[in-house]
């Protein structure tokens, strides 16, 4: 892209971020400091337009940038770089919960806000099925216990199982170990539903097993981690009381389906 018009897209991008307003070409000139008339900023943004670089909500409005644009314009931002103090704040913040990937996430999405002054989103990868990690049995009555499984990535659920017959907290860290063994890092369809080799017991511990990856295999979504929302609130966009409702309702139905309990 030609240094002109690379200096107006970059002017159109920045201004339209500080104000939601699509961006005059007079506006243009006045910002870039280029030494030119509006009438070949004008010709320089019907350029950036075929080009699909920025977008006029009308034929007589400013102009606002595409996605594209946008991509132009943050590889264009380059040598940012955070006060040293504030490196060595953030790298002390993350040490303190290095270990504690839902802790890790959770800073990670504040810190981020913080930043940018807007929404920040994130979510942890989701394998196309969960590995078998390691196994914990429980007891906590003479015939229930409970079964603590951890999957690789850090991901740990838990299930009451109820047993025919007393066992003993021995037994039970008995069969735990012998299933880790046989177990370790496979997923829930390597996993044979079926093992004549297992006693009633640890057959019964292994259907709960099963049945638990695949109730992780099968969700959807993995758990959002969000904040900046009174960033994101504070924007230009939403200096309108009218334009925060659809926003308002999306957030309250989003909350509302999350506390709904399928049958």
């Amino acid at each position: 892209m030609r240094p002109r018009m690379a200096a107006v897209l970059t002017s159109i991008a920045r201004q339209y971020i500080a104000s939601a307003v699509p961006v005059s070409s007079a506006s243009i000139v006045n910002d870039c400091g280029l030494e030119v008339s509006s009438a070949t900023i004008r010709n320089e943004m019907v350029r950036l337009e075929e080009d699909g670089y920025i977008i006029r909500p009308h034929h007589a409005a400013g102009s606002i940038p595409s996605d594209k644009g946008y991509l132009y314009y943050a590889g264009t931002l380059k040598e940012i770089e955070l006060p040293l103090v504030e490196q060595r704040l953030i790298n002390h913040l993350f040490h303190q919960v290095e270990e504690d990937v839902e802790e890790w996430l959770s800073l990670a999405v504040t810190l981020i806000a913080q930043r940018v002054q807007s929404v920040a989103i994130a979510t942890k990868p989701k394998p196309v099925a969960y590995q078998f990690k390691h196994l914990e049995l429980i007891a906590l009555q003479d015939r229930l216990a409970l079964v603590v499984l951890v999957l690789h990535g850090a991901r740990v659920r838990q299930q009451l199982i109820n047993f025919n017959q007393p066992i003993s907290q021995h037994d039970l860290s008995t069969i735990a170990n012998k299933l880790n063994d046989a177990y370790a890092n496979l997923t829930g369809t390597q996993i044979p539903p079926k093992d004549t080799e297992l006693s009633p017991i640890e057959q019964q511990i292994t259907d709960c097993l099963l049945r638990m990856m695949s109730a992780e295999d099968r969700r959807e979504h993995e758990e959002i981690y969000l904040d900046g929302l009174h960033f994101w609130l504070n924007q230009p966009e939403f200096n309108t009381g009218q334009r925060m409702v659809p926003l308002v309702e999306l957030f309250e139905q989003r909350r509302l389906a999350e506390m709904v309990v399928p049958d």
